[in-house]
């Protein structure tokens, strides 16, 4: 009897070890596997991210490709604020760069280059040939009356190509409203003039993804004014809708100004 008792505990142990390494398995195979953010710290010698083919570029902005975006991204602001630092040089986010970093705190997904603005009383000519020394390319100049408006530049030999670009915004005050300010840039199609204008404003520091930034004081304000009441609702671009119909930076904003 004695013989039969001891079977039957062996055989519920046994089982039971069964049992319980059974639903471990399950609990391996279903938990989310540990994730570490995408955007991570890195030094300028990664070298996963650079190719000697500026032509590369025709990438959507998907998975890995978004990660490898916002890694050249942040390392262009490193670089740029490194410049401006030593320039004295007060750069600040703007426009898109600024809707992304206040409503979903990283680069909008689907945007194609960096927004800086900076203000005509503190904008520094040197800015442009320190930045070639920082591995930028100059490639456009815009003026309206005289008056230097926006310079962009496409950060060299990087797996994201020509979408590796920033623009600087020079802003002024504006001579018609007082205590308004206004940047301009141009429709590439129709080469015409875009004026945008809003309150005033005073600059604060952040962070974006750990990188020390500049931004609006009042940040809400800003995109209320520039972008409307519905800012925090996510409106694709036209070229990313089926019906070519969506959000264009020539006619979508609300503080541009008919000229």
């Amino acid at each position: 009897m004695l013989f039969y008792v001891i079977l039957l505990i062996l055989i519920l142990v046994l089982s039971s070890k069964q049992t319980i390494n059974y639903i471990k398995k399950i609990q391996q195979s279903t938990r989310p596997k540990s994730s570490i953010h995408e955007i991570q710290l890195f030094n300028d010698d990664n070298q996963e991210l650079f190719t000697t083919n500026t032509s590369k570029g025709n990438l959507k902005f998907y998975n890995k490709n978004i990660s490898n975006k916002n890694k050249i991204y942040i390392l262009m602001l490193k670089k740029v604020y490194k410049v401006c630092d030593q320039l004295k040089l007060p750069v600040f986010l703007s426009s898109g760069t600024l809707l992304g970093y206040y409503r979903e705190g990283q680069f909008i997904a689907y945007d194609y280059d960096i927004d800086m603005g900076v203000f005509a009383k503190d904008f520094n000519m040197k800015l442009i040939p320190e930045l070639k020394k920082q591995g930028f390319i100059h490639y456009r100049t815009f003026t309206s009356n005289g008056k230097l408006t926006e310079l962009s530049f496409y950060y060299k030999n990087n797996l994201i190509g020509k979408k590796a670009k920033i623009d600087f915004f020079i802003h002024y005050p504006d001579e018609i409203i007082p205590n308004k300010i206004y940047w301009m840039s141009k429709n590439i199609r129709t080469k015409e003039d875009i004026k945008y204008r809003i309150s005033d404003f005073d600059i604060k520091p952040a962070l974006l993804l750990n990188q020390k930034v500049l931004v609006p004081s009042n940040t809400d304000k800003y995109l209320n004014e520039h972008y409307g009441h519905d800012w925090n609702i996510p409106k694709p671009p036209h070229w990313l809708t089926k019906t070519g119909k969506g959000y264009s930076y020539s006619s979508s904003p609300k503080s541009i100004v008919k000229l």
